[in-house]
């Protein structure tokens, strides 16, 4: 038997950082894990056209064919639960580095000038749009690359897109 890689990761992070300039302020924080791989398994069923209903994804233009001899998948066979097993084998063929850095929170605002606020005799005044889950640098295959061994779905992360005012009198 072989080992192909790690299913956990080997290493974990995080950082955030705010820059500042003439009012505007940006604020980011982020995470990674590095150093493992899994089996994406949406795609080996998804290129096994296993109950025949879904329409296949863009490496089935990827998949053998007699005009197509040296590609890069084996044959794409519909409905393939009847047995031919073509994806379903045993195989290195969709294991994926799994390494990413997910972008968790960014947040932009904006502090209005106090000699426009002294006229509406407003103290202070800040603006701000936050994005939570925005999304990953990841390998092109994985959907969910925060899941480990072998990603057969799972539910997503919620991406939200929050406003803000933050006003003192």
């Amino acid at each position: 038997m072989k080992s192909i890689g790690r299913q956990l990761p080997r290493w974990i992070g995080g950082f955030s950082t705010t820059v500042s300039w003439k009012g505007f302020s940006l604020y980011a924080r982020l995470d990674f894990a590095l150093g493992h791989v899994q089996q994406d398994l949406m795609h080996v069923w998804s290129l096994a056209s296993a109950q025949g209903e879904f329409n296949g994804t863009d490496l089935v233009k990827e998949t053998w064919t007699p005009d197509n001899p040296n590609a890069k998948y084996p044959r794409y066979t519909w409905a393939d639960q009847l047995n031919t097993k073509n994806f379903d084998r045993p195989s290195s063929m969709m294991i994926v580095n799994s390494g990413y850095l997910a972008f968790r929170e960014v947040t932009l605002s904006y502090s209005v000038p106090a000699s426009i606020l002294e006229k509406l005799r407003i103290s202070s005044l800040v603006l701000s749009a936050t994005g939570q889950n925005l999304g990953y640098l990841t390998h092109e295959l994985l959907n969910l690359p925060e899941r480990t061994g072998v990603q057969n779905s799972a539910y997503t992360i919620p991406t939200q897109l929050i406003f803000g005012i933050n006003l003192t009198f």
